[in-house]
């Protein structure tokens, strides 16, 4: 059977595309499925490896109870969180006693009732003119004052206190949050299972891992070997994407090699193309066992590996199903879960002309990093700071260079190529192009499309791949299709405004005196 595999291997999971060409008037693709946990089928396998409690390993869908524990890590302590302080108000003034009213009187002796009751009206009547009594008034007016001045003191320190239990309150807030975050790390770090060892492996993201991440990329990529082989037999050849810009493309591409030889040298040579043997095996004696293969030409060549960057991964299909406006400058972003990779092209003849393709360590990961959960992922204003900017960045470099290279080629106002070059097509494709808000315009490339069966028909004996899968697959199944050789010939932007005389005075002339031109639209066209 003549077999192409198109292999996406993602940070977050992996798809994977058959080319069946073994009749070549009936060429026919299908998505490889896996079984998840509940027995279900899906065609997005997770990028992880767990090592269970038997010291075998288990890919993509793990079940969390088989999961070994790493007892060498030291436990989280929980940290000392601030006290609060004891509201402490100064003493409370004392107030005066009640005045004794008979303190002010005499007693009379040997005096007729009729004569006390005279005596006690005097007295009363008199009695606030004893010394006594305005003493009494005195020592009143002083602990109103001082009552006063109390409770003043006393809203302040209040005041002041509950400004202290907030600081106080925040303080603990922030050791608890750092806690839990450190928790779910060590959670995560102490569980032996492993997640973006792909994106670590090409130098993107977190190094600090138990196990080499080369490793574990190419123990993943055997299995998924492993699977072609039992639904597919013994030969077929692979294309797999990288995530790489022009100035690293060779290297990745070496890299992505590698680990793929690599791959084939443990499952042919290792374990004899025997599943099971593979998959009973203990990690201590995989660690041992694998080897690692440096690139090599001619091993390429006879397992037929070619590798292409994931930012070009499925144009050629769009240009062979004829979607997208020829003589204009596009760029198709996918949206990955380590990187955004991104490519500049235009279609001339049928042919996709790439002019840069660039990868940037921006994806999902980065974006729900500086989100904190599901719902900031609404936060237009958050992602737009952290991420559109690193995106902008890289296209603003392409637009510049696209006008430098157009005046130094042509001598024209740079006027006439703004108004030329607005209305072109932002693609979007990969997991992150499900997200409404990060599928937005980019300056001149202002027609925003998410890749879908209108624009990017794909034609599988699968039958049940909704909208949003669409997007997630495309690479895979642009990577199926079967090419010579995995060489991408980069055009000059110079190119784009071949035909284009200095001397042509007739091409374009103002025609008014706002100093517009008229012009046919699309860049050869000027």
């Amino acid at each position: 059977m003549a077999i192409t595999v198109g292999l996406d291997f993602g940070t977050h999971q992996t798809k994977v595309c058959i080319e069946n060409n073994d009749n070549p008037t009936n060429v026919y693709y299908e998505f490889l499925s896996f079984d998840d946990l509940d027995g279900s089928k899906c065609y997005c396998l997770p990028s992880i490896i767990q090592i269970n409690k038997d010291h075998t390993l288990s890919y993509g869908f793990c079940n969390d109870n088989d999961c070994l524990y790493d007892d060498s890590i030291i436990d989280i302590k929980e940290p000392e969180y601030i006290k609060e302080p004891e509201l402490k108000y100064p003493p409370k003034p004392s107030k005066p006693e009640e005045f004794d009213v008979n303190m002010a009187f005499t007693t009379g002796k040997d005096l007729l009732p009729w004569q006390m009751v005279l005596l006690s009206i005097k007295q009363r009547s008199e009695y606030k003119k004893s010394p006594e009594y305005k003493k009494w008034v005195d020592d009143n007016y002083k602990y109103e004052l001082e009552l006063k001045r109390w409770e003043e003191k006393c809203t302040i320190i209040k005041n002041e206190y509950l400004i202290e239990i907030e600081r106080i309150n925040e303080a603990n807030d922030k050791l608890r949050i750092s806690y839990m975050e450190k928790i779910r790390d060590f959670e995560s770090r102490k569980q032996m299972k492993f997640r973006y060892f792909k994106q670590a492996v090409y130098d993107y993201g977190d190094s600090n891992f138990k196990i080499d991440p080369k490793l574990l990329s190419i123990w993943y990529l055997s299995y998924i070997i492993f699977i072609v082989k039992e639904n597919y037999g013994q030969y077929f050849s692979i294309q797999m994407g990288v995530p790489c810009d022009v100035l690293n493309h060779e290297k990745r591409r070496r890299i992505g090699t590698s680990l793929l030889l690599s791959a084939y040298y443990l499952v042919e040579d290792v374990y004899d193309n025997n599943f099971d043997n593979f998959l009973s095996a203990k990690y201590e004696d995989l660690v041992n066992v694998t080897k690692t293969i440096d690139y090599d030409e001619s091993m390429k060549n006879d397992y037929g590996i070619l590798i292409f960057p994931e930012a070009c991964a499925c144009l050629n299909r769009m240009v062979f199903n004829k979607r997208i406006t020829p003589n204009r400058l596009h760029i198709i972003i996918d949206i990955g879960g380590g990187t955004t990779d991104i490519s500049f092209f235009s279609i001339s003849d049928e042919k996709p002309n790439i002019f840069k393709f660039i990868s940037i360590p921006y994806g999902l990961n980065y974006i729900r990093e500086k989100c904190s959960n599901e719902n900031r992922m609404l936060d237009r204003l958050l992602i737009k700071n952290n991420y559109y900017i690193k995106v902008k960045e890289k296209i603003d470099d392409l637009i510049y260079e696209v006008k430098c290279e157009f005046k130094k080629q042509t001598n024209r106002p740079i006027e006439l190529l703004e108004e030329v070059i607005n209305n072109n097509m932002s693609l979007y494709v990969g997991g992150g192009s499900t997200y409404n808000l990060l599928c937005i315009d980019y300056k001149c490339f202002d027609d925003v499309k998410r890749i879908d069966y209108d624009l990017y028909p794909i034609k599988v004996t699968n039958t049940n791949i909704n909208s949003n899968e669409y997007a997630i697959l495309a690479n895979a199944y642009g990577l199926a299709h079967s090419e010579i050789d995995d060489k991408v010939e980069l055009q000059s932007i110079k190119q784009l405004f071949n035909g284009i005389s200095i001397q042509d005075k007739n091409v374009y002339k103002i025609i008014d005196e706002n100093n517009r031109y008229e012009y046919e639209h699309g860049l050869t066209d000027l």
